[in-house]
């Protein structure tokens, strides 16, 4: 009977997502200010049921509260994504109070540094709350319960695509606390690096209905028990979900009904009361995650990217990478990459994608005879999980040459104008070879490279170029310059380092 009804509710709770509202009118917040007219708390005092409100401001900004704005009617508020806009309470005051029954949604914002005995960010009572692309980051009960948000009295609190995190609670729930006659539903959202001052570090449900379908909770730490999950005379139900890291155990389970939808996976044995089909996983010593921990892997919110070697990846069948009615389809990750991207889905928020072309790549080339000039920039897809040329495999391929380089021969310069600049010189089939990458800010880089003597007879435009860091990875054709003589051979030293031969006065050819 519990099994059924929670089929029944996630439909509609999804409907309601996506559905509402669309029928109001629209109220643009265009300062940071606390109160007065153009503020979002003013905003949210005129709105009327339906109404939306959204924001013109100049991006990054932070709207600092000194008192908690309560939301007693049905609104929208749409924000330009969480990584631009920020709501912060400056560790003082609670930020949001939803009751009287409203149903409101809130999406692209960051809710931060919030302060209250109990619920430190947000307080849902008796109404309904939907979370989509948001953080709630570094909240605190400073007395009680639920640091990041506190959710009670048939209340439903609807999470998607979204990350709790750094959020603490002197009492239980560090996350999330839910309570009496509650529901709570989690999809595509990690929860990680919560804490609590007794249990239920990353969630607590306590007679109430949590559902959490491709989900990571990791990381997150109980003084005593539940440090990621502590369910107590309540309903749970998990599908697709990852627990792992969680100082306290994965789980604390007492009194529940619970239901396992499959394909989980656990890395200690905490969970196995509920975790118990036989396509769930307990006691997965290696769960594959990121060491990094929650890190910007592409979207709006920070995720926990999986390694290559993860049991995770492709561990959820494509017939079932649904939701629990066992129909609706999940078609993306918690950053809007699409679902699958093996042959099967994977378990948890982030789905791993092997190979993510890059979003842009520009290149110049030179060839003068046995020597090649490569000046190019290129910018990583939202599929991609990052580089790092200190230890991703980096590979490189201009028309008939190739090099590979294997992770940790990149190092990192720490002085000149290329300061932060990831280098090689070396040795690389048969060819002196040197390349350069330079972070530009956010997902663009800039790449060069040089090398000879190389055997480019043959060769016609357009000369195809091929990069790889990591999975990340780009191809182009470029019209070069075919029409030199030979040249010398190079030798590619140009920066202060004595590596592969050369000589400390060589410097990198701008």
């Amino acid at each position: 009977m519990v099994r059924l009804q929670l089929r029944v509710v996630i439909p509609v709770i999804l409907v309601l997502l996506m559905a509402f509202p669309a029928l109001g009118s629209t109220i643009t917040v265009t300062n940071t200010a606390d109160s007065g007219a153009g503020s979002l708390r003013a905003a949210v005092a005129s709105a009327a049921p339906g109404d939306t409100i959204n924001f013109s401001l100049t991006y990054p900004a932070t709207i600092t509260l000194s008192s908690t704005i309560w939301m007693t009617t049905s609104v929208t508020i749409a924000g330009p994504g969480a990584n631009n806009l920020a709501i912060s309470g400056n560790n003082a005051t609670e930020l949001f109070y939803v009751t009287g029954g409203p149903t409101v949604a809130i999406s692209g914002v960051t809710i931060e540094a919030g302060n209250a005995p109990s619920g430190g960010g947000i307080m849902v009572f008796a109404s309904t709350l939907q979370l989509t692309d948001c953080a709630v980051s570094g909240n605190t009960a400073s007395l009680y319960n639920g640091g990041g948000i506190f959710n009670f009295d048939q209340s439903n609190l609807v999470l998607n695509r979204t990350t709790v995190s750094g959020n603490s609670a002197a009492g239980e729930g560090g996350g999330i606390v839910s309570y009496q006659g509650s529901t709570v539903t989690l999809i595509n959202s990690t929860v990680s690096a919560n804490s609590s001052g007794t249990d239920g570090g990353g969630i607590v449900n306590s007679s109430s209905t949590l559902v959490v379908i491709n989900g990571t909770i990791a990381g997150n730490s109980a003084a005593t028990v539940g440090g990621g999950i502590d369910d107590s005379n309540g309903t749970l139900t998990l599908k697709s979900t990852l627990v792992a890291n969680n100082k306290g155990g994965n789980c604390s389970l007492s009194g529940s009904t619970l239901t396992s939808d499959g394909y989980n996976l656990s890395d200690d044995g905490s969970c196995s009361a509920i975790l118990n089909s036989t396509t769930d996983s307990n006691n997965v010593s290696a769960a594959g995650l990121d060491s990094k921990g929650l890190q910007n892997n592409g979207g709006s919110t920070n995720t926990i990217a999986l390694l290559p070697t993860s049991p995770a990846i492709d561990g959820v069948p494509v017939a079932n990478c649904t939701l629990t009615d066992g129909t609706t389809k999940v078609t993306m990750d918690q950053r809007g990459v699409s679902r699958p991207q093996g042959p099967a889905c994977d378990i948890g928020a982030f789905e791993l994608v092997q190979s993510a072309g890059f979003s842009s790549f520009n290149a110049k080339l030179d060839i003068d005879g046995r020597h090649f000039r490569l000046n190019s920039t290129f910018a990583l897809s939202s599929g991609s999980s990052g580089i790092n040329p200190l230890t991703d495999v980096v590979k490189l391929q201009v028309g008939t040459f190739s090099a590979a380089i294997p992770a940790g021969l990149f190092h990192q310069l720490s002085l000149g104008d290329k300061q932060g600049a990831f280098v090689f010189a070396g040795m690389i089939n048969g060819a002196y070879t040197s390349m350069q990458i330079v972070p530009l800010g956010g997902n663009s880089y800039e790449f060069k490279a040089e090398g000879a003597p190389v055997d480019f007879s043959g060769v016609q435009n357009p000369v195809p170029v091929s990069l790889s860091i990591g999975n990340a990875t780009g191809t182009t054709s470029v019209n070069a310059d075919l029409s030199g003589t030979d040249a010398d051979e190079l030798n590619p030293c140009r920066h202060r380092d004595n590596r592969a031969g050369c000589s400390r006065d060589h410097r990198w050819r701008e």
